[in-house]
């Protein structure tokens, strides 16, 4: 082998072992992202290690004189078959384009990163600890559920929906899957969804009151209002006392000319929140003996706003 060869092959051999580090960092900054990652990685870093192996410079011993036609059919060792060769090619593309899958993916990651009647809004802590459980086992359904509240909190219900499916994958009759799934479908307004799913929550978990609030907001906003009545009702023995839940069950039952339902609701719903002052006008309208009174706490709410 010429001077010239033996340089060409010494710079292959850099390029190689500088692409296996490269590699190797790559694997080392992207290995918690999942297998695809890993095994690009991985892979490739073996694969220039492999070459930087195979373009170690050699010592070459002295060889008797052989004649110049058989010099110029003799195969180096160095020369890599053109399948090899075409495949090297296509590898600075490859990472190329990795690279900006990994970019996208981190970026979008830190975009996407509860609520009714069950999510609950998590801190930051809590996010960040729930993730960092699900790195360790991602199949921790509480991890999951609470991932999942904290989309649905910052309304992005796609993203909550996966992570409640999932849950419901490890756990089909998860409870709490169940209805946050179907409190996903029913701010998405997709009510025949969200009441077929809230049933199948119920079917299981008959003593769940929250469900049967969720139901009953489901028929109210479909116009169903005999049915939704009964799912309030059901969810006030299970010991749900929501306000609002309480408000929009006045609301009903005053649609629906039951005054002395509407006007229990409405004080039990005051009961929890003094300074609602539309309640205070409606008890006014159904009460017009205590219209005074009910005028006068409505005024002294709105004075200290």
């Amino acid at each position: 082998m010429s001077m010239e060869e033996d340089q060409k092959v010494q710079q292959k051999a850099k390029r190689a072992k500088a692409a296996c580090i490269i590699s190797l960092f790559l694997f080392a900054l992207t290995w918690s992202m999942g297998g695809f990652f890993i095994l690009l990685f991985l892979g490739a870093a073996s694969f220039f290690g492999f070459l930087s192996f195979y373009y170690r410079p050699k010592q070459i011993e002295k060889e008797p004189q052989r004649p110049s036609w058989e010099n110029q059919h003799k195969s180096y060792p160095h020369n890599l078959p053109r399948i090899k060769k075409t495949v090297l090619s296509l590898l600075p593309i490859i990472m190329g384009v990795t690279f900006f899958a990994v970019v996208f993916r981190v970026i979008n990651s830190a975009s996407s990163s509860g609520t009714e009647s069950s999510p609950v809004e998590l801190t930051n802590a809590e996010s960040d600890n729930s993730q960092s459980v699900l790195q360790n086992d991602p199949n921790d359904i509480d991890a999951l559920t609470n991932v999942g509240n904290e989309f649905y909190g910052q309304g992005q219900y796609d993203s909550a929906m996966k992570y409640y499916e999932r849950v419901l994958e490890i756990e089909p009759s998860n409870q709490y899957a169940l209805y946050n799934k179907a409190l996903v479908f029913y701010s998405k307004k997709d009510y025949t969804r969200s009441i077929k799913l809230v049933r199948q929550c119920l079917s299981q978990h008959s003593d769940y009151g929250y469900a049967y609030y969720l139901l009953g907001d489901n028929y109210q906003s479909i116009n169903r209002l005999d049915s939704a009545i009964t799912c309030f009702e059901q969810a006030y023995q299970f010991e749900v006392r929501d306000a609002d839940m309480l408000q929009t069950w006045a609301e009903i039952s005053k649609q629906q000319g039951n005054t002395t339902k509407a006007i229990e609701l409405y004080k039990q719903v005051l009961e929890q929140d003094s300074s609602k002052a539309e309640i205070y006008s409606r008890l006014a309208e159904l009460e017009p003996s205590e219209a005074d009174r009910y005028r006068k706490l409505a005024e002294r709410w709105a004075a200290n706003q």
